[in-house]
C-alpha cells in the first residue's frame, strides 16, 4: 500500500474540465431543498421540495432540477413506502438535475460540488459505518437494508443529466448506479463506498452508452469490476478518477465484457484485485486510452495496471508505474491471438514490479504486440517495434505521485505526432499536448 499515489497529488495532476451545463431556458427551474420549510412545492427556493424523488415525479422534458447541499435517500417522496430497497432515483430524458447549491438555495454561480456536498444515499436506515478495506462493504451488516440502485439511467438519451452529485450506499449490481440500453450524461460526481456481490460496484452498464466528465470512482467493491462493470457497452470517460476501489475476482476498478471504452485524461491509483486485473479488466475489448496515468494498482494474479484477454485496445500516451502483479505484467498483461492485441504509442511502462518474471516480462507481457515510441524499463529486442527506448523517464518524484518529468527526461520531444488524437490536444494536467513541436512520450507533457 506504500506506492499508492497519494489522493492530493492525484487530484493537483487532474484535468481541469468546465462543468457540463445543460440548462433549458425552455423549461422550468424546479428547486429542491431538503431544509426549505414552504410550501413544498419547488417553485422557489423557499418553497422548495424537500424530497429529489418529487422532483422527478413534477419535471418534464427541457426542464432543470436545482438541488441543495444535504442528503437525499430514494426511498423519500409522495407514494414511495419508506424502506423500499427498489426505489431508486429514474433519470429522465430532456431533465438536467443539478447539485452543490447551498442550503436556502442560490444563483448558478453559486453552485460548488465541493463545497456543498449534495449526497444521494442509499442508507435507507442512517446507520451505515465507516470500513476499513472496500471488501468490507460487500458484508457490512448496517448494510442490509441499503437501496439495490441509487440511481438508474436505463433506456435514457444523453438529454438524461445528472451533475454535481456524491452517490453512495448502494449493494447490487450497479449499486451506485444502473443502466441498462441507457445513455445518461454524467458530469462532476463522486461515487464513493458502493458495492455489488457481482458486477460494478459504483456503476453497471449493460448495453449501454453513459458518458462521463470529472467524475470520481472511491473505494466501491464487487466481484468484477469494483467501480464499473461494462457488458457489450460503449462508454466514455474524460478527466475521471478511479481511487482504491476493488474486486473480488477481475477488474479492480473496471472490468469490460464485449465492450469499449474510450478514456481520455483518466487517473487509476491504488485499486486492487483478486484476479486478473488490478485497475482493468478486458476481455474481448475495444478501448482507446489517451493520457491516462496508472500507478500503485495491483493484482493477486495478471496484469497490475491492465489485464487483456482477446482484446485490442489502443492506448496512446499513457504512463504506468508502480503497479504490481503476482505473476505477469506488472504493467499490462495480454493474452490471446494476434488479431487481438494491444497497440501501444508514446507510453511509459517504469518500474512496474511482478513475483515471478524479469524487469521488462514486469512492465509488459505478451505476444505479438504492437509497441512504438515507447519507454519500456528493461527493454529488450523481442518486443519489436521503432522508436523504443529504455532510459529512466526521469519522473519528478514517484514516491509522492508526481509523474512530471524533469527537464532532462530521455522522454521530451520522442513521441509520435501522427498518434496525437485531434479529439485530446491537452495532457492529464490540461495543457497542451505538443509544446515544443515534438510530442513527449507518457501522460505529461513537460512545460518549458
Amino acid at each position: 500500500m506504500s506506492k499508492i499515489t497519494n489522493l492530493k497529488v492525484i487530484l493537483a495532476v487532474s484535468v481541469f474540465l468546465p462543468a457540463i451545463v445543460c440548462t433549458n431556458s425552455a423549461g422550468r427551474t424546479i428547486y429542491v431543498d431538503a431544509q426549505a420549510s414552504g410550501n413544498n412545492d419547488g417553485t422557489y427556493w423557499v418553497d422548495a421540495y424537500n424530497c429529489l424523488q418529487d422532483a422527478l415525479t413534477d419535471a418534464q422534458a427541457g426542464d432543470d432540477i436545482w438541488v441543495a447541499e444535504g442528503i437525499y435517500n430514494p426511498d423519500q417522496g409522495k407514494g414511495i413506502k419508506p424502506g423500499d430497497r427498489n426505489a431508486t432515483f429514474k433519470l429522465k430524458n430532456g431533465v438536467s438535475i443539478y447539485g452543490g447549491f447551498p442550503t436556502g438555495g442560490g444563483d448558478w454561480d453559486d453552485s460548488d460540488p465541493s463545497v456543498c456536498k449534495t449526497i444521494l444515499s442509499g442508507d435507507l436506515n442512517g446507520d451505515d459505518v465507516e470500513v476499513a478495506n472496500p471488501t468490507d462493504l460487500l458484508d457490512e451488516p448496517t448494510r442490509a437494508e441499503n437501496s439495490y440502485h441509487v440511481v438508474t439511467g436505463s433506456r435514457t438519451t444523453q438529454t438524461a443529466v445528472l451533475d454535481g452529485f456524491t452517490i453512495t450506499g448502494g449493494t447490487k449490481n450497479g449499486g451506485g448506479m444502473y443502466n441498462q440500453r441507457g445513455r445518461p450524461t454524467i458530469a462532476n460526481c463522486t461515487f464513493i463506498e458502493n458495492a455489488s456481490h457481482d458486477r460494478g460496484g459504483g456503476m453497471y452498464n449493460q448495453d449501454s452508452s453513459p458518458t462521463l466528465t470529472n467524475c470520481t470512482f472511491t473505494k466501491n467493491s464487487a466481484e468484477y469490476g469494483g467501480a464499473m462493470r461494462n457488458w457489450y457497452s460503449e462508454a466514455i470517460l474524460t478527466g475521471c478518477i478511479f481511487l482504491q476501489n476493488s474486486s473480488l475476482d477481475g477488474g479492480g476498478a473496471v472490468s469490460s465484457c464485449y465492450s469499449s471504452m474510450k478514456l481520455t485524461n483518466c487517473i487509476f491509483s491504488g485499486n486492487s484485485a483478486g484476479g486478473e486485473g488490478g485497475a482493468i479488466r478486458n476481455f474481448y475489448v475495444q478501448d482507446k486510452l489517451v493520457n491516462c496515468l496508472f500507478s500503485g494498482n495491483s493484482t493477486q494474479k495478471n496484469g497490475g495496471g491492465i489485464d487483456n484477454s482477446q482484446s485490442n485496445p489502443t492506448l496512446i500516451n499513457c504512463t504506468f508505474s508502480g503497479n504490481s502483479a503476482e505473476y505477469w505484467g506488472g504493467g499490462i498483461y495480454a493474452s490471446g491471438d494476434e488479431k487481438n492485441m494491444p497497440t501501444l504509442i508514446n507510453c511509459i511502462l517504469w518500474a512496474n514490479t511482478t513475483e515471478h518474471c524479469s524487469q521488462r516480462a514486469a512492465q509488459i507481457y505478451g505476444h505479438k504486440m504492437a509497441v512504438n515510441n515507447c519507454c519500456v524499463q528493461d527493454l529488450a529486442e523481442d518486443l519489436g517495434g521503432t522508436g523504443n527506448i529504455g532510459l529512466d523517464p526521469l519522473f519528478v518524484n514517484p514516491g509522492n505521485g508526481n509523474y512530471h518529468l524533469l527537464a532532462d527526461s530521455p522522454c521530451i520531444d520522442s513521441g509520435d505526432n501522427t498518434a496525437v488524437s485531434s479529439s485530446a490536444v491537452t495532457d492529464l494536467d490540461g495543457n497542451p499536448r505538443i509544446i515544443g513541436g515534438n510530442v513527449d512520450i507518457g501522460a505529461d507533457e513537460y512545460g518549458r
